[in-house]
């Protein structure tokens, strides 16, 4: 379930990022602190895949980079909705123009969840971005977002999750542990972070929102919406 992004959304900052960053970082005896050599932390500051990976989103680099992230919410019975969103950018596809309807680009991801002594739970979407005007294609912002809602049971899972330019050679990988537990009465979800949201009226109604895989928001804002 794709959805672009309007230009007035572009240009994004990871909010609270940063600051997420240093509190992660590992436990050390009053005294005994090292301090990092500059090239390490400016390795750091330049590293926003493995920024966002430390305040757990999925994220991979290469030809079609894209940043991920997943809501657990309540479903029917004991089971949990997973509602995998990705972030992506216009320039990482291969677009081809369409007479005057402007210009097309596909692409492919393909989804595995996989956990001991069970067969894996594997997806797969094909895809189309279209863009009315040449500059659209070159957006390198936050301008596509993939979404796909997935029932699972409680238990641990591997999620993979792959996406390719169907033009191109071009495809990323990123990979993360998922621990899938069962809602009890009277429990809420994390935070969720969303573009959108309507209430669910019953735990079995589908999700009808659109995640914030990035967690982000826009430049001159400090605003972001939870569910």
């Amino acid at each position: 379930m794709p959805s672009r992004l309007p230009r007035g959304a572009r240009r994004l900052l990871p909010a609270g990022a940063l600051a997420l960053t240093a509190a992660c970082g590992s436990w050390t005896r009053v005294g005994t602190e090292t301090t990092p050599k500059p090239a390490q932390t400016v390795t750091s500051m330049l590293d926003e895949n493995g920024m966002f990976r430390q305040i757990g989103r999925l994220a991979a680099g290469g030809p079609t980079p894209f940043v991920g992230s997943v809501a657990l919410l309540p479903a029917a019975g004991d089971s949990v909705l997973a509602v995998l969103g990705l972030s992506l950018q216009n320039r990482a596809f291969s677009f081809e123009r369409q007479g005057d309807q402007g210009f097309v680009a596909r692409y492919h991801v393909d989804i595995s969840l996989t956990r001991d002594s069970a067969p894996p739970l594997t997806i797969t979407r094909d895809q189309t971005v279209r863009v009315t005007t040449f500059q659209e294609t070159l957006r390198n912002d936050e301008s596509v977002l993939f979404q796909e809602p997935i029932q699972l049971a409680p238990g641990r899972y591997h999620l993979a999750v792959e996406v390719r330019d169907r033009r191109g050679d071009g495809q990323s990988r990123a990979e993360q542990d998922l621990t899938v537990a069962a809602f009890t009465p009277g429990q809420t979800t994390a935070p969720v972070l969303v573009y959108d949201v309507t209430g669910r009226g019953q735990p079995g109604d589908p999700f009808r929102g659109i995640l914030n895989p990035r967690g982000a928001a826009a430049y001159a804002t400090d605003t972001l919406t939870v569910l």
